[in-house]
């Protein structure tokens, strides 16, 4: 159940509301702190959010819908809840979030010295498709990787 709370390494993972979209957290603030606005919070995008013992975010994930397709935006962790599970709860409740909306694709980008995450998009069913040369602000490349939510379908 993607709606439901789940404990995992010592965080908490669960759908992202208004109020937590709106909290400034040291993962963001080092990352992306714009991820986390209200006016984000719009259309086919969810985030999940992995809160502590203190219910203060320490991870989140985000993926955009769009019809048959789904962008994995970003899943981090911080640093000293890194190596419990965290990430990869973070990522099956996006997955299965782009499942219910009917998704048969999902695409993420991850560096390509981000071995740890590539083992992880791998372990959930990725695959390295393509690599996209310098995609990062730093000139790093990334590698591009996929995932299909096989489905039946019935046509009548």
């Amino acid at each position: 159940m993607m709606n439901a709370p789940n404990n995992v390494g010592s965080a908490t993972c669960r759908p992202q509301t208004q109020n937590t979209c709106s909290r400034k957290t040291p993962v963001t603030q080092k990352t992306r702190a714009t991820l986390f606005t209200k006016e984000g919070f719009k259309g086919g995008v969810t985030k999940i959010t992995a809160l502590n013992e203190n219910a203060e975010p320490v991870g989140f994930g985000e993926i955009l819908c769009v019809l048959e397709s789904a962008d994995i935006i970003d899943v981090e962790v911080s640093e000293n809840f890194r190596r419990r599970g965290i990430g990869r709860e973070i990522c099956e409740r996006l997955i299965a979030a782009a499942a219910e909306s009917g998704v048969e694709v999902i695409t993420l980008e991850a560096r390509v010295s981000n071995v740890a995450a590539r083992t992880l998009y791998k372990s959930l069913g990725f695959r390295e498709i393509s690599v996209r040369e310098r995609y990062y602000g730093d000139g790093e490349d990334a590698v591009i990787m996929q995932k299909r939510l096989w489905k039946t379908r019935i046509n009548l």
